[in-house]
C-alpha cells in the first residue's frame, strides 16, 4: 500500500475529496533531504488537484488531515495502461511501417506517430470501461499529527 498524507478539501453527499499535501513546504523535504516531494512541489507549485477518494472514516469534515492510500498493484496497472500501451503503439507501428512496408524515414514516422494516438485512444476507451474505484485512493485513517506537524506546510 501506497500511502500520502492529505488534507480533506470537501465532503458532498457523502463524497470525500482530499488535496495531498505540498511535501515541497516541508524544509527536510525542500533541502532535498526528504523523500523527493520538493521536487515535486516546486514541478507542481501552482497547481492544486481535489480528488475522490473512498472512506471509511467517519465524520471527516474540511480541514482533516488524513492518510490516503492505493494499493501497489492498482497503481502499477495503471501505470503500465497509461504509459506502456501508447509506447508499444507507436514502436509497433513505426516497426510495422519499416519493417513490412520498407518504408522512408517520414512515412515511419507518421505510422508511429498514429501508433501513439491509437494508444492513447485506446487507454482513453479502456479508462471510461473500467471500474475505476479499483484505482480510486482511500482513507486509510486520520493523520494523527495532523497538519501543524510540518511547520510550513500550508504557507504558499
Amino acid at each position: 500500500m501506497i500511502e500520502e498524507r492529505a488534507i480533506v478539501t470537501r465532503v458532498e453527499n457523502g463524497q470525500v475529496f482530499v488535496q495531498a499535501l505540498n511535501m515541497g513546504n516541508c524544509k527536510p523535504c525542500a533541502e532535498g533531504r526528504g523523500c523527493g516531494g520538493g521536487l515535486l512541489g516546486r514541478l507542481a507549485r501552482h497547481r492544486k488537484y481535489a480528488i475522490e477518494v473512498n472512506t471509511q472514516v467517519r465524520d471527516l469534515q474540511s480541514g482533516d488531515a488524513v492518510v490516503v492510500g492505493i494499493a501497489g498493484d492498482a497503481l502499477l496497472r495503471a501505470s503500465a495502461l497509461v504509459y506502456l500501451l501508447p509506447l508499444v503503439g507507436m514502436i509497433g507501428l513505426g516497426a510495422f511501417a519499416r519493417l513490412t512496408l520498407q518504408a522512408g524515414d517520414a512515412l515511419v514516422a507518421a505510422f508511429a506517430v498514429a501508433g501513439l494516438a491509437a494508444g492513447l485512444l485506446v487507454v482513453r476507451w479502456k479508462s471510461l470501461s473500467i471500474d475505476a474505484t479499483r484505482f480510486r485512493p482511500m482513507v486509510l485513517r486520520r493523520d494523527r499529527f495532523g497538519a501543524d506537524s510540518c511547520p510550513r506546510l500550508n504557507q504558499e
